[in-house]
């Protein structure tokens, strides 16, 4: 069951889901940027009704192609539930 998508906590879940596997998202992010756009991304006032999207040093962007291919979002989907779910 999926939960509800509300906020910036699945934004930075999702967020951090593709850092970890980045090989869907594009190059990996360097230099800290993708902990200062997870931190912005859950604090900053201004993103706050934003969700689903995808950020690179705290603008929005389109994921790659791979990213957006619907059965590597089930994929990802499916093993994000399977790695979490001690924790759900």
């Amino acid at each position: 069951m999926r939960p509800a998508r509300t906020g910036n906590v699945v934004t930075l879940a999702a967020v951090s889901a593709i850092g970890y596997l980045g090989f869907l998202a594009g190059p990996p992010l360097i230099g800290g940027l993708a902990e200062v756009t997870s931190l912005h991304l859950a604090t900053a006032p201004e993103v706050a009704s934003v969700t689903g999207d995808y950020f690179i040093a705290r603008r929005p962007r389109r994921p790659s192609r791979a990213a957006r291919e619907p059965a590597r979002a089930e994929w990802l989907w499916a093993e994000s539930e399977r790695l979490l779910a001690p924790w759900l």
